[in-house]
């Protein structure tokens, strides 16, 4: 009965939204409250368990008035989040603004701008001219910059081959020319896609390239590659161990941005070294070592055959010298 006199009354003063609805249990009566928001006009009806009620009118306001009343009401609200911004900032003891700088950006120029300056001054510190240079030179530090920066430029040891003859090697055997041989583009090809990830294939030759050539060579795989990607590529190559040393990225040399192979340092004499590799940049410290091959970078190539035309001329340098 009282839902449906709410009801009739709402639709006697359409357009009206009900405004609030509550149950005053005191009184026992039912309170709801509808409105004309665009006429100012409000209608209430009270009806009571007996079923009774009445409606009551308010006079409309005005255009003027109801535009004070709306500002009033926005000044009103202006005023009270400024009492809660200045008490917020009074219980916590402090009313000063925020820091113009967040922690963030202090944590990441604290990372970024000393690894710029390291990365600057490798890069550069060949040119002697070139401004890290220069700045460490007249501050004094150059020397304390160069043993921080060793680790990152020059091999991680002097000798990165054991001294001949090696443990299991009969003493009075000679060593005989070392063969010092790239991964990537050279003796491997590798692709990557979303499906099968990191695939690495064999160029063409290799199996027997490798086993002809331990007859004649110490071999040595040298490679600009970190140990952790390049090693079990190794292993799935090498199934005939005839690679006898592997060296990777920390054994090279880096100058203006390049993995160097330094065949100096590789406890050989350098004269009996042979260098197979398809970047000249690579061995830009020996390019009178280097035979330089064309890079192998499409493993659908099964045509190439750049290892078994350089075979003869490796086997044919070691008879030369056997020769003499």
């Amino acid at each position: 009965m009282i839902a449906s006199k709410i009801v009739a009354v709402s639709r006697t003063t359409l357009p009206f939204h009900i405004h609030r609805l509550r149950l005053r249990p005191a009184a026992g009566a039912l309170l709801c409250t509808v409105r004309a928001p665009f006429c100012g006009i409000t209608r209430t009806l009270t009806s009571s368990t007996s079923a009774s009620s009445t409606v009551s009118a308010s006079a409309p306001l005005s255009l003027s008035a109801r535009r004070a009343n709306r500002a009033s009401n926005r000044a009103a609200r202006a005023a009270t989040a400024a009492q809660n911004a200045i008490n917020s900032a009074s219980s916590t003891g402090s009313a000063s603004a925020p820091p113009a700088v967040s922690s963030g950006i202090l944590w990441n120029s604290a990372i970024i701008i000393p690894s710029a300056l390291i990365g600057w001054y490798i890069f550069s510190k060949d040119d002697k001219n070139s401004i890290p240079v220069r700045l460490l030179e007249f501050s004094g530090f150059n020397k304390m910059w160069d043993n921080a920066t060793e680790g990152f430029t020059k091999p991680h040891a002097d000798k990165l081959l054991p001294d001949w003859p090696m443990p299991n090697v009969p003493p009075d055997l000679p060593c005989p020319h070392t063969l010092v041989l790239d991964l990537e583009n050279t003796l491997v090809s590798s692709t990557w896609d979303r499906k099968h990830g990191w695939r690495h294939a064999k160029r063409p030759g290799v199996d027997q390239f490798l086993r002809k050539m331990a007859q004649y060579y110490e071999i040595v795989l040298y490679t600009s590659t970190i140990q952790g990607v390049a090693e079990p590529v190794i292993q799935n190559l090498d199934k005939q161990q005839a690679i006898m040393h592997a060296l990777y990225r920390e054994s090279t040399r880096f100058i203006d941005g390049v993995h160097v192979k330094d065949l100096s340092s590789l406890n050989r004499n350098v004269k009996k070294i042979i260098a197979i590799d398809n970047d000249e940049k690579a061995l830009q410290l020996h390019p009178d070592n280097l035979i330089r091959v064309k890079p192998y970078t499409d493993p659908r190539n099964r045509t190439d055959d750049t290892l078994e035309k350089i075979m003869p001329i490796l086997i044919e340098i070691v008879n030369k010298v056997h020769l003499r």
